[in-house]
């Protein structure tokens, strides 16, 4: 049997999924309210400003490798305990995601049709987006928002709406079900006819899913690999030099910025560099109070961030009916009340769905597994 790694200190991963999540809001935002960069009219500040919230990519990309380590630590030390379930692996994983974007694709067609609507902004919603390029029109109809229910945007069917970030959502989705499995076809788990049946499953997968999805996979699947890094202590050299490796990691974020690699190269890389990272923070050990109430919230609402913002990023953005502003002193302010009130709308969604996740989990359970739990009591 395996040895089960249980939480020990993911504390410094909880502070970099919080700042990536962080990064994607405030570079969906700056994107859709300033106009591009231009260096010859720009100040230090401005420089600064437009450089840091351009790390938006770079973001979901570190999101996709911190997913992978996390859900392969979930699988593995299930089988370690010897209570892996094909089937409560999957509905956890689906209430999981169900419980926030079910809401958050709601809360986007009541905006976008507000917006597009009530608040006589049709040519806004009726012309593409400065970020993304899509038209959220015409990416509105019933077909789009069932097909972003079951996950099959950018596969199938665009995404909804204005919800352009919910593209790394489907992504997400089909790692959790390709992984096991990949994992349990090679594994000698199940019978051979079982095995069979998930090597034809899978290669179907393979076939079904779009070249890009299955391109980040390989990146997701370097978030595992780390996993098994930390479970059987490697890089023990590169953790004892924390210092070094996270600064040559943001050198290597500050070079994949200048764009010297196409975008694949870059990804690849840097999600090579996060596989490095992630045992080297496990290791560190977060004293700051300040920085620990930070990285424990900023995780906790990462991922309801990250789907309810864009929407209201949108929203808010088409009362200057696609003008982008000049950057200055007032018109950050004004990024910054922006920035603050979408903050405080996204974390009230986390009140309402994320954390009552596992109320809800257990309720739905209840009521999908009653008679099977009713048995189980019976032969205590």
């Amino acid at each position: 049997m395996s040895k089960i790694i249980l939480k020990n200190n993911f504390i410094f991963l909880d502070l970099l999924r919080g700042i990536s999540a962080i990064l994607v809001f405030i570079g969906h935002l700056r994107g859709m309210l300033f106009v591009n960069f231009k260096i010859a009219s720009s100040n230090v500040f401005e420089r600064v400003f437009y450089f840091i919230t351009g790390f938006g990519h770079e973001a979901v990309i570190i999101f996709f490798v911190l997913s992978g380590f996390f859900i392969v630590r979930s699988i593995m030390n299930s089988i370690a305990r010897g209570d892996w379930n094909f089937k409560e692996y999957f509905f956890n994983r689906t209430i999981r995601l169900g419980v926030v974007v079910v809401p958050a694709l709601f809360f986007t067609l009541i905006l976008d049709y507000i917006g597009g609507n009530l608040i006589n902004n049709f040519d806004f919603y009726s012309k593409p987006l400065v970020m993304g390029n899509f038209i959220v029109g015409e990416n509105s109809s019933f077909s789009i928002l069932l097909g972003n229910l079951f996950y099959l945007q950018t596969i199938i069917v665009p995404t909804f709406g204005s919800n352009g970030p919910l593209w790394s959502l489907s992504n997400e989705f089909w790692y959790y079900i390709l992984f096991p499995v990949m994992l349990f076809s090679i594994l000698n788990y199940y019978s051979f006819r079982i095995r069979a049946l998930l090597i034809l499953i899978f290669f179907s997968l393979l076939y079904f899913l779009f070249d890009n999805v299955l391109m980040y996979f390989i990146i997701w699947l370097l978030g595992g690999a780390s996993f098994f890094v930390v479970k059987n202590n490697y890089l023990n050299m590169i953790k004892r030099r924390s210092v070094i490796s996270i600064s040559s990691f943001l050198l290597l974020l500050i070079i994949i910025r200048t764009k010297l690699f196409n975008q694949i190269n870059s990804d690849l890389i840097l999600g090579l560099a996060t596989f490095v990272l992630i045992p080297v923070l496990i290791e560190m050990h977060m004293k700051t109070k300040l920085f620990i109430s930070f990285s424990k919230i900023s995780s906790k609402i990462s991922f309801s961030l990250y789907v309810f913002h864009f929407p209201l990023v949108v929203f808010l953005s088409s009362f200057y009916n696609g003008n982008t502003l000049v950057f200055s002193f007032g018109n950050f302010m004004i990024f910054v009340v922006l920035f603050s009130v979408i903050l405080a709308y996204c974390y009230l969604c986390y009140q309402l769905f994320e954390k009552n996740t596992k109320k809800v989990n257990y309720f739905v359970k209840k009521i999908i597994f009653r008679k099977r739990t009713t048995v189980k009591i019976l032969s205590m």
